[in-house]
């Protein structure tokens, strides 16, 4: 089993790793214009705290419901970071989510989307593993989790790391 410590990505990639695969993409200028000062509408939740414990962890996960605007205020905090270079996705498809299939992009900001559910369950301790991973390799990594496939099994091993979000106010993002 070869793994890369590597990526360097064009446009997309794709890495496989026997039955398991990661997509890794660039974060277009399309996807982060909605996150522009004037144009993004705050999230409910623990918004207020998530810019904080992403600066303070380096590695932050962004529960919540589908369709809650999880992804855009993930693309929000990561733009937010100061750091040069593009913006990574990681869209993996995997039988049992492990950090030793994760590539490592040559920028220091990356939004993994675990809003998919794999075959097999995520291990209990994985949300400290993530923590552990973008910490090692100088990751500024936020990962976006969906209540209806079970984040909160895997979730509370990543303590106070994590966020709860919830719907952006209707009538102002109207």
């Amino acid at each position: 089993r070869v793994l890369f410590r590597s990526a360097y990505v064009a446009q997309t990639q794709v890495f496989n790793y026997g039955e398991d695969f990661i997509e890794v993409s660039l974060v277009s200028d399309a996807d982060l214009a909605a996150c522009v000062e004037g144009r993004f509408v705050p999230p409910g939740g623990q918004w207020q705290d998530a810019t904080g414990k992403l600066a303070t962890f380096g590695a932050l996960i962004v529960t919540g419901e589908r369709g809650s605007g999880r992804r855009t205020a993930a693309l929000r905090l990561l733009n937010g970071v100061s750091a040069d270079g593009p913006i990574y996705e990681l869209a993996p498809t995997w039988k049992r989510p492990g950090v030793n299939v994760l590539p490592v992009p040559p920028s220091a900001r990356c939004l993994l989307d675990m809003s998919e559910p794999a075959i097999e369950p995520t291990p209990t301790d994985f949300g400290k593993k993530l923590l552990d991973w973008a910490r090692e390799n100088g990751i500024c990594l936020v990962v976006i989790a969906a209540d209806e496939t079970g984040a909160s099994r895997w979730t509370g091993s990543a303590g106070r790391a994590v966020v709860r979000l919830r719907s952006p106010n209707a009538r102002e993002l109207a």
